[in-house]
């Protein structure tokens, strides 16, 4: 369940509550991961860092950290097209 925002980085938490519940209403309490980019970011609460891709924040907080985010390679469209 995507939840798309413009750049208010305050809409991680909420979405991330949002999706949670969706899925415990409709019977799939078992989806407990969340997919997110690499070199994302979303903020600077323990939350937001867990999502998060950039390695070098989330470092210090390692422990702390949730590990229900798996992190994907971001979308670059034009990353491997030769040039014209």
């Amino acid at each position: 369940m995507p939840i798309w925002s413009a750049a208010d980085r305050k809409r991680s938490k909420p979405a991330s509550k949002l999706a949670r519940q969706y899925f415990i209403e409709s019977g799939q309490p078992q989806r407990q991961r969340f997919i997110a980019r690499r070199q994302s970011y979303h903020g600077n609460t323990l939350g937001a860092l867990a999502a998060g891709g950039n390695t070098w924040r989330r470092e210090p907080y390692a422990p702390l950290l949730s590990s229900a985010f798996s992190h994907v390679t971001p979308a670059f469209a034009y990353h491997e097209k030769a040039r014209r």
